[in-house]
């Protein structure tokens, strides 16, 4: 909402309204996290006060001294501003206000009237937020001013810092803060174009010697400042080796430490300042020594990456470095580094980079280089790649770090006109490093739908099962190839295989939908709900559909398993591919799909892992969600009594967003269930012994309140809250949430 306080004044007399307001309006007015904040705040609210026609007006104390409105609008809806950074209505700061007043009528006190040319309101026509040493002494902040000791107690038991405003300007230099108690950031208006030239004009007209004394008199107020004419005064005398070493001492220093924030205290955040680091290239850039830039680059790569690496900050570090790094691909373009070297500067980078700091490489990369160019990147990188380790079985790190610079080799090969070089590069490297997908999608790109199929099952046969996200996408690739094939009982029974071993709505879903389209969706979709209910999976009545890379054939000659049962030599096995087929067990309930006979991935710990693993033997639970979202009351209890029947209590076995999503599903056909599930859950959450559980018990109360109403049951409401309240008279929150709801006002209450 705009800033600037409303001199609407309400619409019925404000004594009244404000006595009547209850704690169910508030919620509904800021939410229960703004009111916890609230709460916690109402301690800091000092000098309260109210106009005439109802206005409250305070002080409230938090990381600055904000000035915080508030007001009934219509229908007793309270509204607050406040010179807080939050640009919105309900504010902590506002809801401390509007608690404190009402905490002041509860105690039958008064508060003294406020006049219309209070400085306060200033302050939030300004947007005004005022520091410690703004001119109002502590003696004037009077935080316990209508404070008892109770509601102090409660204050410092859920006190919650200030340093969550969205726009926090703790981290200011003193004249930012000067100016902002001036004037308000969005009232501040950009300099004009004239401004500049009216300067210049200025500048002009001074002579030699007034000039010379306003820059040193601007050099002693600003060390920065005094920073640049320095190093312009060594660039004019020539003495470049020494703006080379202030830069490298500035990366040093600016490297060293780790940084660290914490987003509840700006104070108290140790963040490096690289602008000093940036300064000192960008003057080095501009007298063309971008040489010189290019090896303090790599000085400023190495540490800076290793001080992202330890840093625990929101990102600061990361883009300071990334900023600094755009000056270093700049001068690398314009260094006397030959095409292929400029290359390798900002591959290497990148490959050393885990964080995507070293994006501006795309400055170097993406730059006009020739095939000649490129292909010696080639030569340089299958240097590198050569005496890079492979780390497919034992290392997935060395793994992933060869994968990244082959895949740099490979794409230097294509754009250096060498694609066959990368093609058999990526069979070589799918083999020794396991990069079976890389070249998998290599052949699904080209439409070579053979060969695609021959390495994926070969990469299935030779991933260790504990990669499974790598086996189920190179699945994933079979069965997209059977789509482009259009072979769509292939298609769902690559589905089903899917549904079986992850049955969800989902799964059943897309085995739906395949099964659509394979003209078979009765008989599957009666088989797959056999299954859920049994854990029992249907017998294949078709041919099996075998996929073996023992026996496929690729398009080209490429290295690949022999069809004597026997890969070839340099592969990770030189026995027989094995071949997992799904097996079925049930026989009573038909099912059109065919098998699949899949390899066996190598280490196959799965399957030894599920010799003591627990088998269940139903899937009562995606029954129950696919009758939710179909919409069948009737099946939803079936399949919720079911589950409530395997344990002792449905809350033991279910979770509570479950029951509620019964109890919804049900409430038109089957009212009193979705009572007693409620009730349930109510009893549940009041047992605890925290508010966040009982703002969950209220959004459950609010359930039964509507269907009890529209039932024309009001007196068994009243009746269950009236008990619920005498149960829990002592958690004086969620008498709060029970007065709140049953309409009696905050004012009086207690």
């Amino acid at each position: 909402m705009a800033k600037g306080i409303s001199r609407q004044k309400p619409e019925k007399p404000v004594s009244l309204a404000w006595e009547l307001l209850t704690w169910d309006e508030v919620r509904a007015w800021c939410g229960a996290r703004d009111l916890e904040k609230g709460r916690s705040y109402k301690r800091r609210v000092g000098q309260l006060a109210m106009t005439a026609d109802g206005r409250l007006l305070g002080w409230v104390r938090g990381t600055k001294r904000y000035a915080t409105t508030a007001r009934l609008a219509a229908k007793g809806k309270p509204v607050s501003e406040c010179s807080c950074p939050l640009e919105r209505d309900a504010c902590k700061h506002g809801v401390a206000v509007v608690l404190a007043f009402l905490e002041v009528l509860s105690q039958k006190k008064t508060v003294p009237t406020v006049a219309e040319d209070d400085p306060r309101w200033i302050a939030l026509g300004n947007n005004l937020s005022l520091d410690s040493g703004d001119g109002l002494e502590d003696d004037e902040f009077d935080a316990g001013e209508f404070e008892d000791e109770d509601s102090i107690k409660e204050a410092d038991e859920d006190f919650d810092d200030d340093s969550d405003d969205a726009f926090s300007q703790n981290g200011r230099d003193s004249d930012d803060r000067l100016r902002s108690l001036l004037i308000s950031p969005k009232r501040q208006k950009a300099v004009p174009k004239k401004a500049d030239a009216n300067l210049r004009e200025f500048l002009l007209s001074k002579p030699v010697d007034q000039l010379i004394e306003l820059l040193l008199l601007c050099a002693a107020r600003d060390q920065e400042f005094r920073a640049v004419l320095q190093e312009q005064k060594a660039l004019q005398g020539g003495n470049i080796k020494k703006l080379i070493q202030e830069a490298r001492r500035e990366i040093t220093s600016v490297t060293a430490e780790p940084a660290w924030s914490d987003s509840w205290d700006n104070e108290e955040d140790s963040l490096p300042n690289y602008s000093g680091v940036q300064r000192r290239l960008q003057t080095l850039l501009d007298a063309g020594h971008a040489d010189a830039i290019v090896e303090l680059g790599r000085e400023l790569i190495s540490r800076g990456l290793e001080q992202v690496s330890q840093s625990q900050d929101d990102g600061e570090t990361a883009q300071a470095l990334a900023d600094s790094l755009e000056i270093v691909f700049k001068a690398v373009v314009q260094s006397s580094l030959s095409p292929c070297h400029k290359l390798i500067y900002a591959i290497e980078a990148v490959l050393q980079d885990s964080y995507d700091v070293a994006h501006h490489a795309s400055l170097v990369l993406d730059a006009k280089w020739s095939k000649s160019d490129w292909s010696l990147v080639a030569d340089e990188l299958l240097r590198k790649l050569v005496t890079r380790p492979s780390g497919a079985a034992d290392d997935w790190v060395e793994s992933h770090m060869r994968e990244r610079l082959s895949d740099w080799v490979i794409d230097a090969l294509d754009k250096a006109g060498r694609n066959d070089e990368a093609l058999k590069l990526c069979e070589s490297e799918a083999r020794l490093n396991g990069s079976y997908e890389r070249l998998v999608k290599l052949h699904v790109a080209a439409k070579r739908w053979d060969d695609a199929e021959c390495w994926a099952c070969e990469g299935i046969a030779n991933t260790p099962s504990r990669y499974r996200g790598i086996i189920e996408n190179l699945k994933k690739t079979l069965s997209d190839i059977a789509t482009q094939r259009k072979d769509w009982r292939r298609v769902a029974a690559f589905a089903a295989e899917r549904f079986f071993e992850h049955p969800n709505v989902e799964s059943f879903e897309m085995l739906m939908k395949a099964a659509d389209r394979a003209k078979c969706r009765e008989p599957v979709e009666a088989a797959a709900r056999r299954f859920l209910e049994t854990n029992l999976r249907p017998t294949a009545t078709a041919e099996p559909t075998v996929l073996s890379s023992e026996e496929c054939v690729p398009s080209r000659k490429t290295p690949r398993a022999n069809t004597k049962g026997r890969a070839p030599k340099g592969t990770k096995s030189e026995t027989a591919t094995k071949m997992a087929v799904i097996k079925p067990v049930d026989s009573t309930t038909l099912w059109p799909l065919p098998e699949l006979v899949l390899p066996v991935p190598s280490e196959a710990q799965s399957e030894r892992h599920a010799a003591g693993s627990f088998t269940p033997k139903h899937h009562f639970n995606v029954l129950l969600d696919l009758a939710l979202k179909a919409k069948q009351p009737n099946e939803v209890l079936r399949w919720f009594d079911m589950l409530s029947a395997i344990k002792v209590g449905p809350i033991r076995w279910h979770n509570a967003t479950t029951i509620d999503q019964v109890a919804t599903a049900v409430v038109s056909t089957y009212p009193e269930r979705s009572l007693q599930l409620w009730n349930r859950l109510i009893d549940a959450e009041v047992a605890q012994t925290s508010p966040s559980h009982y703002e969950i018990a209220a959004g459950y109360l609010r359930k039964v309140r509507q269907l009890l109403m529209s039932l024309d049951r009001t007196p068994e409401w009243n009746a269950r809250l009236a008990s619920l309240r005498e149960a829990n008279r002592r958690k004086r929150r969620l008498v709060e949430i029970i007065d709140g709801m049953a309409g009696r006002p905050i004012v009086g209450s207690r």
